[in-house]
């Protein structure tokens, strides 16, 4: 049985020498087409809103700003939650099935 280490660490080298550097990849605008349409719909529709809730939150005091930004990460900790509670449910009973 062949030594997994030496193996592993050639394996690692050729991958490292195969891909390409941050100086050689090349910028790709991925703008076009119905990924562009779709985010400057999006853009469209957000940007009012987040200027709206960014002057809102402007004028808090700063025990405002701590209380909405304690109720924000509350909420959005339980959505992460309880989605990554039901995605292991249903794998899990995919997984028994």
């Amino acid at each position: 049985m062949l030594p997994l280490r030496p193996f592993f660490l050639l394996l690692t080298l050729v991958a490292l020498s195969i891909a390409p550097s941050h100086s050689q990849q090349r910028n790709y605008n991925h703008d076009g087409g119905l990924w562009g349409e779709a985010k400057r719909a999006a853009s469209t529709i957000a940007t009012p809103v987040e200027k709206a809730v960014q002057e809102r939150y402007d004028t808090l005091s700063d025990r405002g700003k701590f209380v909405a930004g304690a109720a924000f990460g509350f909420g959005a900790s339980r959505f992460a939650v309880s989605t990554t509670v039901n995605t292991v449910k249903t794998v899990g009973a995919a997984y028994i099935a």
